[in-house]
């Protein structure tokens, strides 16, 4: 099937589907994965509520997972903490000001996509070997590990006509 195939059969939307395939080629498919589960649920963050402390105390947990390259990186790492950390924890989550069923469902959702993307990786295995040899039990996904650069410019496969220039 060819790219727009491929993307409407995605259950995400074109843009975040358009960076899942990408990330393949690219070699960040785990971390493309994970922020398009975080992405696909809502309320990721629980704010503090009453007294001004909990507010800073809410902004401050927010600050712990907070990164420079943007919402899309700290996503990454509220989740990675969370299987981490957090997972069977509520009062972990509690801690942190994070949604601790946000999170449960999170990690479906990134199980679900993980497996959709493995499928592809071997049929398209399948394809280039031609009738070949191949590992058809392939059962991971490549990781770019800690390389935001990499990640980024999968986010901007997909995500270019939301990017603009400054200056």
């Amino acid at each position: 099937p060819g790219v727009g195939e491929r993307l409407a059969e995605f259950p995400v939307e074109p843009k975040m589907a358009k960076c899942l395939l990408d990330s393949l080629e690219q070699g960040c498919a785990e971390e493309m994965v994970a922020i398009a589960a975080m992405l696909s649920v809502k309320q990721v963050w629980v704010p503090g509520r009453g007294s001004r402390a909990n507010y800073e105390k809410a902004d401050a947990a927010v600050a712990e997972f907070a990164v420079n390259e943007g919402d899309h990186i700290t996503y990454l790492n509220v989740l990675r903490s969370y299987e981490d950390e957090g997972v069977g924890n509520p009062e972990w989550c509690r801690e942190n000001f994070l949604n601790y069923r946000s999170l449960q469902r999170a990690s479906e959702v990134q199980r679900q996509i993980a497996a959709y993307l493995i499928r592809i990786q071997r049929s398209d295995a399948l394809k280039a070997s031609a009738g070949g040899r191949i590992d058809s039990s392939q059962t991971t996904l490549t990781s770019c590990g800690d390389d935001t650069d990499t990640l980024r410019r999968c986010l901007i496969s997909g995500f270019f006509a939301n990017a603009a220039r400054l200056g």
